[in-house]
């Protein structure tokens, strides 16, 4: 990874606003959208309802083919909430109906609570969003983000222009963070130091230069590269045994082994 940006707008579940929820804790035995063959969305729904204590047996699911039925499918009363970004398309038509929007509140207090939405979805943070339908700077919703866009580069690409990209990014920070709305989000102090994408070398050597760098980073950072380490010996491995020439049979046989391996190394598989 080279750099991300954490803008304004924040993802999680929007509710319809004439349920009374405004916490995940509130969401049991409310009707959930599950989008089919959308595993993105349904994760992220998955980590809302843990950091509620809740699972999918705790909720009514209702499945649609796609995340802009979800939407509708609010509006028409026929579910509760879906996965999405605060600033898209859906949230906003949603607010505009009957039946209202409302963001559930994170506390970024609530520690037990976070903890089991990063079990679940590690990639997700506490964030202040001030974009969005029915959220403004002086009406902000206290909720949850994670980084995009995300700036990657494959781990042997040239260290110059990895460096000098994080350097642009960094220093010129002033010179374009205006020219688009989302441009604030690459600001320095926005990065998230210890994500789920180890660092390129290059943009370590960079933060180190610059007295950004601690040994706390590091140690998180040598996590990271030995996790994609394991990944790769893992694949390796299964790739060169005999696997199964059925597309599903191979899907699921790798999805244990990298599951088993992880384990092992006393790691959280996340995906399986």
């Amino acid at each position: 990874m080279i750099t991300t940006s954490i803008a304004s707008f924040g993802l999680s579940i929007a509710v319809a606003g004439d349920i009374g929820v405004e916490t995940p804790y509130d969401l049991k035995g409310k009707r959930i959208s599950w989008i089919r063959g959308d595993d993105a969305l349904n994760l992220g729904t998955e980590a809302m309802l843990a950091f509620g204590d809740l699972t999918w047996d705790d909720v009514e699911r209702v499945e649609f083919p796609g995340y802009g039925r979800a939407f509708e499918g609010i509006i028409a009363n026929q579910t509760d909430t879906a996965f999405t970004v605060s600033v898209a398309g859906g949230p906003q038509q949603l607010a505009a109906s009957p039946r209202g929007i409302t963001w559930l509140t994170l506390d970024p207090e609530d520690k037990e609570g976070w903890q089991r939405l990063n079990d679940v979805a590690p990639y997700f943070q506490p964030h202040k969003v001030t974009s969005g339908a029915g959220i403004s700077k002086d009406d902000p919703w206290i909720g949850s983000s994670y980084p995009y866009p995300i700036v990657v580069a494959n781990a042997d690409t040239d260290d110059t222009l990895v460096k000098s990209l994080v350097k642009v990014f960094t220093e010129d920070y002033d010179k374009y963070k205006d020219a688009a709305p989302g441009n604030a989000g690459y600001a320095l102090e926005n990065q998230n130091m210890q994500w789920v994408v180890p660092f390129h070398d290059a943009v370590v050597e960079y933060y180190k230069e610059i007295g950004h760098w601690t040994d706390e980073m590091q140690a998180h950072q040598d996590m990271l590269v030995k996790r994609q380490q394991i990944l790769l010996d893992t694949w390796d491995e299964y790739t060169a045994g005999d696997t199964p020439s059925d597309e599903d049979e191979f899907k699921a046989g790798w999805m244990e082994a990298r599951a088993a391996a992880l384990e092992e190394a006393g790691m959280n598989p996340v995906f399986r």
